[in-house]
């Protein structure tokens, strides 16, 4: 029973819609704090230590997550500031192979005929 009422008293405060969560007064009318199974004496040197510990690996985590995600960004900006000048250099340097490679052709052909003797 008091761990149904514990996980509804979570459920309560977890609510995202500001007007339906439970307000501070209503927390402390639950049957769960009501029952008295809330305890009023602070929390150990240890435990909150701990829980330190993970908020700052979260916060590192969450800076990690933020760079990887502002790298992608910064890619996706380069390769779309790049793409039109990239297109344009890709277009006439296809050109210029294209002739590159034409004039190989004839003078292969050249070659195999003995027309350039």
């Amino acid at each position: 029973m008091r761990a149904r009422a514990a996980k509804d008293l979570v459920r309560g405060l977890l609510v995202v819609d500001p007007s339906r969560r439970l307000s501070a007064s209503e927390v402390l009318r639950h049957s769960w704090v009501a029952a008295g199974n809330a305890s009023a004496r602070p929390l150990s040197a240890a435990l909150v230590g701990g829980l330190s510990k993970i908020q700052a690996a979260r916060m590192r985590f969450r800076g990690a997550v933020q760079s990887v995600l502002a790298t992608i960004k910064l890619g996706k900006l380069r390769a779309l500031s790049g793409a039109g000048a990239g297109e344009m250099g890709a277009a006439a340097a296809g050109g210029a192979m294209e002739i590159d490679a034409g004039e190989a052709g004839a003078s292969a052909g050249a070659a195999a005929t003995g027309a350039g003797r």
